[in-house]
């Protein structure tokens, strides 16, 4: 279709006012569409997809509730939506408004999954305006008055996630569904709402985790407001001090509008210990503490690599694009690696090779490393499992498929091929993770904590909820990862965010259904020699990795000098070595010993070592791993060590 044809035909779409407006306020729209040449016929109509990101859900009137009967109390509900034709003689049924996975067009929702074809799912809440009555003809205008608050609605709660909003609205001329999109025209250049951040409140402020001295590095500080959105407007002057008298770094350095609430310089140490860096804005009563840097005199063997395995974009069912979501991910998250893993019933195969493509664009050795993924929704056999490749010239297995509709059957797809499988969110009710399917060879991590929570163990700090509500605190029985590893299975331990925002690495906005989740996403830590591909699968197949909530907290921990991910034999009491260098205080760390706890520290201050002889290890197979906990409520899970204990001298 030739430019300005779209237009010219199907007609055009604006909102009033067209203003940027501040995230957690409430606020009213109208949105006209102008009809175009083609018209409007009895029977057509339009849809008028409204944003997610913590949007309230819209309301409108009349609306039949589940058990049939008007709902007459929706004009006082936050969203509320009143609908209107220029021509009196048009009526407008008005239909949607929640759902998102079906569309009038049957064929593209939830039955194409029975079809073995990816479903359809619109990028916001659909709300569906069918014409009746008389056609509207070319300049006659449709207006919704979103946020109409003339009868007690207080408006519409622009939510807390700040960005740019498109509202996609689609023509259906006849009302036969022939249009590109989900049987509809989408029209050109499609309203926008502007959501400005909240003033600063914060400055995050984030360092290596391992350096030798002399060695330059990377300090990045993040103006953030009180939703965690980045303080785009924040302007001011830093004062910089470091525990390390002597290092080379600016006195000041200021954060102009040029620079969107992210700043950068460069840094040195020159004594050996664990040193952080603080920035203070004195005027804007603003201060951020980095995480602990541990420098050494020599280059380190291993260095740790932060990042976020699990996150959502709007291929699938999360908000952004996959550039947007690697950007944040590398310079505002301050990440080392990450991967999207949109759900692989939503990806077409034009979206997974887009998926790949913006994968390798992105990898840059020594800067930034990407995985392709993807995460397969199986929820009837095996539960969610993300699905990372080494390379990007790999293909997709979804669960729709003809041949991967099971995890054993995805696994046998998977053979011959450098695959890992991650089962995510163990403990959810609805999703959880059937353990007695397992595959020892891809299966060889969990992810224990995400926004939806912590699977460590019944009844633990953070149970997985469905919402910010907490309204789940039991876990299903067998599915906990203390479970699994009962079961022998060798399970090193990542966290992620499965943030839906496209905000990798550092939100806990879910992007979509609810304003946030019920916790702060989480982080995994890879011990790796260099930042590359291949160093990073090479530690995460070998299990060299642990887990946190989210802080970068450095943890190091042996047995008798194998590190986590480990297995050996032994015939002496083992050796256990633990190192905690926190950001913030900690309050206890523990070493478990297959599910029993059996030592602990109490903290005293962010650093702690301790070592100590385990003489009441049992015959047999036994793995140990640690859990620290912060006095902020942070936490961290090393990677298990497996020892098996011979009969000889203890």
């Amino acid at each position: 279709m030739k430019p300005g044809l779209n237009r010219r035909l199907y007609g055009v779409a604006s909102i009033y006012p067209d203003r940027a407006v501040v995230v957690g306020r409430c606020e009213s729209w109208t949105i006209t569409y102008k009809v175009g040449e083609r018209g409007l016929d009895v029977g057509g109509g339009l849809v008028i997809v409204l944003p997610l990101g913590g949007f309230s859900g819209i309301r409108h009137f009349p609306d039949v509730s589940m058990d049939g009967k008007w709902d007459v109390w929706e004009i006082t509900e936050p969203g509320y939506v009143w609908v209107t034709a220029s021509n009196p003689k048009t009526r407008l049924v008005v239909e949607g408004g929640s759902q998102r996975y079906t569309p009038p067009a049957r064929d593209y929702g939830w039955s194409t999954l029975r079809e073995g074809r990816p479903m359809f799912l619109w990028p916001g809440r659909p709300l569906y305006i069918r014409v009746e009555g008389h056609p509207l003809k070319e300049g006659d205008e449709i207006r919704v008055l979103w946020g109409d608050t003339s009868s007690g609605s207080p408006g519409v709660v622009t939510g807390t996630l700040a960005r740019e909003a498109e509202i996609l609205v689609a023509v259906d001329p006849d009302g036969e569904l022939r249009g590109p999109l989900c049987g509809y025209y989408p029209l050109e250049s499609p309203p926008k709402i502007r959501i400005l951040p909240e003033r600063a409140v914060k400055l995050v402020v984030t360092v290596p985790s391992k350096v030798s001295m002399g060695e330059r590095f990377e300090v990045t500080v993040v103006a953030r407001d009180k939703y965690e959105n980045v303080a785009s407007g924040y302007r001011g002057v830093l004062e910089v001090k470091c525990s390390d008298p002597s290092a080379h770094l600016p006195e000041t350095v200021r954060m102009e509008s040029k620079d969107r609430g992210v700043l950068r310089f460069t840094a040195s140490l020159r004594s050996v210990g664990v040193h952080r860096i603080t920035l203070t804005d004195e005027e804007n009563g603003l201060k951020g503490v980095s995480n602990p840097i541990d420098c050494s005199e020599a280059k380190p063997d291993y260095r740790i690599y932060w990042g976020d395995p699990h996150v959502h974009t709007s291929l699938s069912d999360g908000l952004g694009t996959l550039e947007e979501c690697y950007i944040y991910a590398r310079d505002v998250a301050d990440l080392d690696f990450a991967a999207v893993t949109d759900h692989d019933s939503m990806l077409t195969d034009e979206e997974w090779e887009l998926t790949k493509k913006a994968a390798a664009r992105f990898y840059e050795p020594g800067r930034f490393v990407t995985f392709s993924g993807y995460e397969y929704s199986e929820r009837r056999h095996g539960g969610d499992k993300c699905v990372y490749y080494l390379t990007d010239d790999q293909p997709i297995f979804r669960y729709i498929d003809e041949g991967s509709r099971t995890p054993s059957e995805l696994w046998e797809k998977l053979k011959g091929r450098k695959a890992l499988t991650v089962p995510h969110h163990p403990t959810h009710k609805r999703m959880r993770t059937n353990w007695d399917i397992h595959d020892p060879h891809f299966q060889r991590l969990v992810e224990i904590y995400s926004e939806w929570g912590n699977s460590e163990y019944p009844s633990n700090p953070r149970p997985v909820c469905l919402n910010h509500l907490h309204e789940e605190r039991e876990p299903p029985e067998g599915t906990t990862v203390q479970e699994a590893l009962a079961r022998g299975y060798r399970l090193g331990i990542i966290a992620g965010s499965d943030n839906h925002s496209g905000q990798p690495g550092y939100c806990d906005q879910m992007g979509n259904f609810s304003r946030r989740r019920a916790y702060h996403g989480g982080l995994t830590a890879i011990y790796a020699k260099e930042l590359t591909r291949e160093a990073l699968w090479d530690s995460l197949w070998n299990r060299r990795c642990y887990a946190t909530t989210g802080a970068r907290i450095i943890l190091e921990f042996s047995v008798d000098g194998h590190i986590m991910g480990e297995e050996f034999s032994t015939e002496r009491a083992p050796k256990i070595k633990v190192r905690v260098l926190g950001t913030a205080n900690i309050e206890k760390t523990e070493v478990i010993r297959s599910n029993k706890v059996i030592f602990v520290k109490r903290g005293d201050g962010s650093e702690l070592q301790f070592e100590f002889l385990d003489g009441e290890i049992g015959p047999g197979l036994n793995y140990y791993y640690v859990r620290v906990t912060q006095e902020d409520g942070e936490m961290a899970w090393s990677s298990p060590v497996w020892v098996e204990m011979t009969l000889g001298k203890r």
